[in-house]
């Protein structure tokens, strides 16, 4: 994956996934760990991911 794209496309989707897996697991510490691991997932085979933009998945924000 090109840097520009990830940092321009995936990068500002960190805190929502955050939020996201902070809901599901309870624990920050998780949270960070799965947020980790999915942007390394991302990074190494984009081309594994879903064309559906992470953009269209249910809003968890409490704003």
């Amino acid at each position: 994956m090109d840097q520009e794209i990830f940092r321009q496309y995936i990068i500002p989707l960190r805190d929502k996934l955050y939020r996201f897996a902070l809901r599901i697991t309870g624990s920050s510490h998780e949270a960070e760990d799965v947020v980790q691991e999915v942007m390394e997932n991302i990074w190494k085979a984009p081309e594994k991911q879903s064309e559906q933009s992470p953009e269209n998945y249910p809003d968890t924000s409490d704003s």
